[in-house]
């Protein structure tokens, strides 16, 4: 969606919007100047802005990575950092570590909880001939 899109729908259902979500690290295609402005409209409004799940990509680049990006995304004005429920698998202890890490940043940490069903299972054969 783009600013003058977002900004008419803003104008015009703002008030029913708690928060904006960036889809799958979409933000991290867009020039920096881009990304803020569209930051800022949404904050015009009172909403909130969230990374949508990018940091299951950027945990795959060490502790390191995942510190510049918490860092960049406060720097650049988001206010909530999500990890969706289908990415990387990592301990409990690690997911707190990163939610603590979020909140001293001084963002809201958004850890999504998600179950797949279906996902890569077959049926036996003997489950397919009892169907038809």
């Amino acid at each position: 969606m783009g600013q003058r899109h977002l900004a008419y729908f803003l104008e015009t259902m703002g008030e029913y919007v708690d928060s904006l979500k960036f889809a799958a690290g979409s933000f991290s295609l867009m020039p920096e100047t881009a990304l803020k402005e569209i930051i800022d409209l949404a904050h015009k409004h009172d909403v909130m802005v969230s990374t949508g799940g990018f940091i299951e990509y950027v945990l795959t680049q060490g502790p390191e990575a995942v510190d510049k990006y918490i860092e960049e995304c406060r720097n650049v004005g988001f206010d909530i950092l999500e990890r969706a429920g289908w990415g990387i698998t990592i301990s409990t202890d690690d997911w707190l570590r990163i939610v603590e890490k979020v909140k001293k940043a001084g963002l809201k940490p958004k850890p999504e909880v998600g179950i797949q069903f279906g996902a890569g299972v077959e049926k036996k054969e003997e489950e397919r001939e009892d169907e038809g």
